[in-house]
């Protein structure tokens, strides 16, 4: 949450995988929602399946991290 506050953020998603770890509760309580994203892995030609988001944030464009999720939907939390 301290994170999330100092870089003034207003929503936080998480993979789907996660729903059953966080509640929105705790968030609403800190001024935050919480979403959920739900996607279909497609892993690039040599990649390992399911990697985290860390990751795709390390290798791909800010941009194109847009696009993707874009194509994808986010369930509240």
């Amino acid at each position: 949450m301290s994170l999330l506050k100092r870089v003034a953020a207003s929503r936080y998603v998480n993979p789907i995988g996660g729903a059953e770890l966080y509640g929105a509760g705790a968030f609403e309580r800190h001024g935050l929602e919480l979403g959920f994203l739900e996607t279909s892995i497609e892993p690039r030609p040599g990649e390992y399946p399911y990697l985290s988001i860390v990751h795709t944030m390390m290798t791909e464009s800010e941009t194109s991290i847009g696009q993707w999720l874009s194509r994808h939907g986010v369930r509240p939390g």
